[in-house]
């Protein structure tokens, strides 16, 4: 395929306006499932408009469907995309596994994107997706353009890659931070963006959090080269002039390489100023594209829109008044911060201008230009409100005594198409006949339909006579014909199968399973522990009561420790416990290359593994792995659909999500699971090194603290055998004294995750949970702070 910029929509009036920018593409919101729940989505009736006019245009809509769903709202997916699916919808963007499969179940002619939101970053989980249905993939914002060239040799899939807007600290999919501070899961399209607040680390506060944005016009040819199929602008909750101007300058520029190729290819200045001008966070990265992180890709100064440099403040006086020297040409409503300038000022110039609550400001200081006028109001003029139309050719004929007939050809991508309409029978004239150029005139005026003629063929006799509304009318319905028959290659008939409920082979599966188990399984639960630090092992394995010990592979970034597996999994196998391995939070390439020297060798020694994400579950495939394995919290089995579908990977139990509540994990079905009764959980999994942003990287393992402006205190790891870092909760979840809730629910065994805990700490919440959860004891509180986690609350 052509190289596609793909634009956001989050109007109407945003998605018209990128499209007549030069967009191929658009991607938006419906008012369900949406990963941007804030945003001004569409309506059913005006996505249904959008679906229409972006074929009419040739261009392509894909909706973002890209929320994890619980098991009350998954069925409600076929039935809402039914109408859309059959009006000729181009595609989904899918993030939960469970929806991903009924979709491909549902409507198999249907194309499905694996979201961002999936975090794919390699080539076996991009491979693995394709070969389940996935038609493209939009990988992790983190992988490089050596990465994203392995999935274009050695796959078939379209390749998607974000070039322009926000970037997240943390990994897509994998950030908590939002959902167990405020309950606003980014999951499900709701995150409060904790990671663009203030923290405290090493004394020091700043954004330490916040990315820069993006802008990939500089090294846009090596991404294309790197076999990048679409150009993904972020922002769909932006301004449509910043729709509009980013899909215009990308579109400039992909032509530009079209044209000239590489050797011909060069960014003008003002263009990124132009980009800088519409919204940038602290100046703009070009992203992990050829960088593994640094702090060149942070903006720890400012969190929000830096724009660009306006003004120096040179004097301030009573009543906040302030004298400033421009640093550039200012117009007219222009703002520079909050306060709005007055008048044109040329660059050099020295003006005032009085702000409100202005307080002591600091001389010298520079004020940014946050919204350039003259720039917004072009873009405004230039593509709001405009309309785009469609070349056609045309042919009226009228003949006396005989229908008037208008036949109108459209040549488009996919061939000709033509409709005819005959109107009225022509009369002879009595008075004034009828004047070619006027009735040429009168037929050229097609209004607000899609569709220009490019040329019109008018064949007439003389002396003949039809009123000027009978033209009209053959007019609008040629068109309507001819939008119809256009509109007619898109459309398709619903694929559903009807058996959209627990009906599904895949489901009758799963609880043909389950019937099979039931009075097979305990009425307590097993009690699970895993570890981060290998010293912990001793202290669980004397511990009575628990039956199976996962080692993090955190226990093993000295990668010596890896000797001591043998003589572990020998001394869990004489006290009759389970040794698991659990696989580190991200597997790229690199990554399975250093585990595959240190860690294969020891495959064997362990009882099972635990997958993090979809790059284990294909290895393990591709190195034909057999033994048993299972899929922790952040896989997202969330509801029923997704289980079976990973089920049917070989998955043999899940890890229970941790944003569900007790009704919830109920209604998805525990049975044969694991819950988190115990742990912090990590809240963001991110390539950025904090320590390498402070300054001071020594790539050595370490765990140390970030504060946020409440003075609550986030524990972080830094990884450096696999180089990235990983952020807990500042609280662990602890489920003490809730036994009985979590009995209702059925898991097959509970878990405690130790993860920052001395081993005194650590043996004595163990000790603890096997008093309450295996021998029933009632005991007090546990004297350590602790949140419930979701298992009350739930989120949105």
């Amino acid at each position: 395929m052509e190289t596609e910029v793909l634009a956001p929509a989050g109007s109407i009036e945003g998605l018209k306006a990128a499209l007549y920018a030069g967009a191929d593409a658009v991607y938006t919101g419906g008012r369900m499932f949406g990963a941007r729940a804030y945003a001004n989505n569409l309506s059913d009736e005006e996505l249904s408009e959008c679906i229409d006019y972006c074929h009419l245009h040739n261009k392509k809509l894909y909706l973002t469907t890209n929320t994890l769903m619980k098991q009350s709202e998954i069925y409600q997916l076929a039935d809402w995309l039914v109408p859309f699916y059959e009006q000729g919808l181009d595609a989904v963007i899918v993030q939960d596994f469970g929806a991903f499969a009924f979709l491909k179940r549902e409507f198999p002619n249907l194309d499905l994107h694996a979201s961002t939101q999936m975090s794919v970053h390699s080539v076996q989980s991009a491979a693995l997706l394709e070969k389940l249905g996935a038609s493209r993939v939009v990988p992790a914002r983190e992988i490089s353009l050596e990465e994203i060239a392995a999935i274009r040799q050695n796959t078939s899939l379209e390749i998607e890659c974000f070039v322009h807007g926000a970037l997240c600290y943390c990994y897509s999919g994998q950030c908590l931070m939002s959902s167990m501070i405020g309950g606003r899961s980014g999951n499900r399209g709701r995150c409060a963006q904790p990671c663009r607040l203030p923290y405290v680390y090493e004394g020091k506060e700043q954004f330490w959090l916040s990315p820069k944005d993006i802008c990939t016009l500089q090294i846009l040819p090596e991404i294309l080269e790197a076999g990048v199929d679409s150009l993904k602008i972020e922002g769909r909750m932006k301004r449509t002039e910043y729709a509009a101007g980013v899909a215009a300058m990308y579109r400039k520029y992909v032509d530009l390489y079209r044209k000239k190729g590489k050797e011909g290819y060069h960014v003008e200045k003002k263009d990124i100023q132009d980009l800088m001008d519409l919204y940038n966070r602290g100046g703009f990265s070009t992203g992990y594209y050829q960088r593994y992180h640094g702090v060149s890709m942070m903006s720890m100064k400012r969190q929000n829109h830096y724009g660009t440099e306006g003004a120096m403040l040179m004097e301030q006086r009573k009543g906040g008044q302030l004298t400033f020297k421009a640093l550039e040409n200012l117009q007219k409503g222009d703002m520079l911060e909050s306060a709005t300038v007055a008048e044109d000022v040329k660059k050099g110039r020295i003006f005032s201008m009085k702000v409100r609550d202005a307080g002591r400001l600091q001389k010298g200081g520079i004020w940014n230009r946050t919204y350039n006028a003259k720039l917004m109001e072009g873009l405004k003029e230039k593509y709001i409100g405009k309309i785009l139309y469609e070349k056609i050719k045309g042919k009226l004929m009228i003949f006396k005594g005989k229908p008037v007939i208008l036949t109108v050809t459209y040549d488009g991508p996919e061939g000709r198409i033509t409709a005819s309409q005959s109107g009225s029978i022509v009369q002879a004239a009595q008075k004034q006949p009828i004047a070619e150029e006027r009735v040429r005139k009168q037929m050229m005026r097609t209004g607000n339909s899609p569709y220009l003629f490019e040329h019109l063929q008018v064949v007439m006799d003389e002396d003949c006579f039809l009123p000027m509304q009978s033209f009209n009318e053959l007019r609008r319905g040629a068109l309507e014909a001819l939008q119809e028959k256009q509109l007619q290659a898109y459309q398709r008939k619903s694929d559903k199968s009807g058996k959209t409920g627990e009906n599904s082979p895949e489901m009758e599966k799963v609880e043909a399973e389950k019937s099979a188990n039931d009075g097979k399984q305990e009425k307590k639960a097993k009690l699970s522990v895993s570890i981060e630090r290998a010293d912990l092992f001793e202290e669980m394995l004397q511990i009575e009561g628990v039956k199976r010990i996962y080692l993090d592979s955190k226990c093993f970034l000295d990668f010596r420790m890896c000797e001591q597996i043998p003589s572990m999994a020998q001394r869990c196998q004489g006290q009759k416990k389970e040794l698991w391995y659990i696989f580190p939070s991200l597997f790229r390439t690199k990554d399975q290359e250093l585990w595959d020297q240190q860690m294969k060798q020891y495959m064997t020694c362990f009882d099972g593994m635990m997958v993090k994400n979809p790059e284990q579950i294909a290895y393990l495939e591709q190195i034909g792995y057999d033994g048993t394995w299972a899929a922790d919290y952040n896989v997202y089995a969330y509801n029923k659909e997704a289980k079976a579908f990973l089920r049917n990977l070989g998955c043999s139990f899940f890890v229970c999500p941790a944003e569900l509540t007790f009704k919830e994990l109920k209604e998805r079905d525990c049975d044969g699971d694991e819950m988190l009764v115990y742990g912090r959980i990590p809240v963001m999994t991110s390539t950025q090194c904090l320590k390498k942003s402070a300054g001071h990287c020594q790539k050595t393992p370490d765990l140390f603290k970030v504060r946020d402006r409440k003075g609550k205190e986030f524990p972080v790891k830094n990884c450096c055998s696999y180089c990235y870092n990983v952020i807990y909760n500042s609280v662990p979840v602890s489920l003490h004294g809730w036994s009985e809730e979590v009995r209702k629910c059925s898991p097959a065994s509970v878990r405690l995750a130790f993860t920052t805990e001395s081993n005194k700490e650590a043996a004595a919440v163990a000790k603890r949970f096997v008093k309450e959860y295996l021998w029933g004891e009632e005991l007090g509180e546990p004297g350590y702070e602790f949140t419930r986690g979701h298992y009350k609350r739930g989120v949105e």
